[in-house]
């Protein structure tokens, strides 16, 4: 199955660079940096597979040396991928048309190719058949190991006798994940998907930093060491610095804990005189008959850049402009949780001395968890909760470690 998605994929990108048409590209990055985040934030759940691979340690000859080689050879190339196939549809279509469930086969439909987006919606329900074999291959055997270190019931780690694998496990796991997927959003479910695995992987580069430091034995990876003590508060500054010049307007609204509204808000809040005065803007022209909805369709279609600079310098209150209040700040919390996280990370990396890739990976994965928002936030606390009862009721009287201390 995976020979059959990459062999599509390579169709598709073949295909469908003979049909780029480079204006489509422009502007490049329409929703700005901040878009390009949440949007990364949103479909982080595409690179789960990666660390389904270490869960297959037991199943490896030299898992030392196979395991890192897999992952790392596996996340270039599919990354690789992602942004010629990325690059290739954005070109053949503008961007606003591909906001739909099948946007590969949509995209080749409106070039008239119907032929391939047949061909493209048929391997797209097989590539998601060994998509969700991959998703289900890892946590079946976290919860063997958790079982074997008895922090869950010994049926956990239980062996099926023909197959060799966590049979009792995966058949829970299965149903866990299977049943909810009939009633829940979809797009819940890739946010909480996404959460989920940057906490874990935050939690992974957290790990690394307080692994005692042994010298690198061969044939063995271990992530290299790069003394942090000036380089991440300086990355930090720099970071910082970008920021302020290339988005000023949004950390102005950041620390005013405000909002510039959305183009159907703005439209609505409008008195006439400013609705005539913002429609002669737009259209150039003293025209009547303008609809609310004309206008706001209008307003939808500009790029992120051309309307927050048009809201921003029309001739009304700030309130009418900005969302303003507790759910704005509420909003922020996120942030301003890893802007404490950031200070705190690099007063530690000078005075410990800590590795720097650790360090980034797990300001990073944070960074990108508060681009998803306070309410995924919430439910993902609510899931964490309950694996912490877990853990104090079950798991802390049972562990392994505990009984041989």
């Amino acid at each position: 199955m995976v020979a059959f998605k990459l062999i599509v994929i390579m169709l598709v990108i073949a295909i469908g660079f003979f049909y780029v048409n480079t204006a489509n590209w422009t502007p490049f990055v329409p929703n700005g940096f901040g878009g390009v985040m949440r949007g990364v934030s949103d479909v982080f759940f595409a690179y789960i597979g990666f660390d389904a691979i270490s869960t297959t340690a037991e199943e490896c000859k030299n898992p030392q040396r196979d395991l890192p080689r897999g992952m790392i050879y596996s996340l270039i190339i599919c990354t690789v991928l992602y942004i010629v196939l990325a690059l290739v549809l954005t070109g053949m279509v503008n961007y606003t048309h591909l906001d739909v469930g099948d946007f590969l086969a949509a995209a080749f439909h409106q070039r008239g190719l119907n032929w391939l987006s047949g061909i493209i919606a048929l391997s797209a329900v097989i590539a998601t058949t060994s998509v969700l074999l991959v998703f289900q291959l890892g946590q079946p055997r976290i919860w063997m190991s958790m079982s074997r270190d008895g922090l869950l019931p010994k049926r956990f780690s239980k062996l099926h006798p023909k197959y060799h694998t966590p049979g009792f496990s995966t058949i829970i796991t299965g149903l866990i994940v299977g049943i909810p997927a009939l009633f829940l959003d979809s797009d819940l479910v890739t946010d909480l998907t996404s959460i989920g695995t940057l906490f874990a992987f935050a939690l992974v580069c957290g790990g690394i930093l307080l692994l005692p430091r042994t010298e690198k034995e061969k044939g063995k990876f271990r992530v290299p060491y790069i003394n942090g003590r000036y380089w991440v508060g300086l990355l930090m500054l720099i970071v910082a610095g970008i920021a302020l010049h290339f988005n000023t307007d949004k950390c102005t609204d950041f620390l005013h804990s405000r909002s510039l509204k959305s183009a159907d808000e703005l439209v609505s809040s409008l008195n006439p005189a400013e609705f005539s005065s913002l429609a002669s803007i737009v259209y150039k022209t003293n025209q009547t008959g303008i609809s609310k909805d004309s206008l706001t369709n209008y307003l939808l279609k500009m790029d992120g850049d051309q309307y927050s600079s048009l809201a921003r310098n029309l001739g009304i209150s700030e309130n009418e402009k900005f969302n303003i209040g507790w759910s704005i700040f509420a909003d922020n919390i996120t942030f301003w949780i890893f802007l404490l996280l950031s200070i705190v990370m690099t007063i530690a990396s000078f005075i410990k001395r800590l590795s720097l890739i650790p360090v980034f990976g797990l300001l990073s994965c944070f960074y990108l968890i508060t681009e998803l928002g306070l309410t995924n936030w919430l439910r993902f606390i609510i899931w964490l909760i309950i694996g912490i009862v877990i853990y104090f009721t079950y798991g802390i009287k049972n562990s392994r470690l505990r009984a041989n201390a």
